[in-house]
């Protein structure tokens, strides 16, 4: 999957809005330590790697300890090496977050013509 982002030809734009949403699952045990955690995390990725974090959501309803992070990336052929540089910078704040998960996804997507964002950066 690294070796087919590398070749989308995305780049730094801020005409495309482009998001990641991460899905995480935490470990029941776990929980508790994700809202300092996730702080610290979205510190992190918005200061060094200029990520936004759109959306941090907990269920209320459904799987119990469900969190979902939508962010939106600057380049998305950079998300891995985004991820492992954090791992390489951060190894101790990893570990701690990796300790958290039961089951995370990631998915890359697209603004659809009618997303507020996208609409509101039309209107400028």
């Amino acid at each position: 999957m690294l070796e087919l982002l590398q070749f989308i030809p995305f780049q730094k734009s801020r005409t495309l809005s482009v998001y990641l949403n991460v899905t995480i699952q935490l470990h029941n045990d776990k929980a508790a330590a994700w809202p300092e955690l996730g702080e610290e995390l979205k510190s992190i990725l918005e200061g060094d790697f200029e990520w936004t974090l759109v959306a941090a959501l907990s269920t209320m309803f459904g799987r119990l300890n469900r969190i979902i992070h939508i962010w939106e990336v600057p380049a998305p052929g950079d998300v891995f090496a985004t991820l492992e540089a954090l791992g390489g910078k951060h190894p101790e704040l990893v570990a701690r977050v990796d300790a958290c998960i039961a089951e995370e996804t990631f998915e890359l997507m697209a603004a659809y013509p009618y997303h507020p964002v996208s609409e509101a950066r039309s209107a400028s």
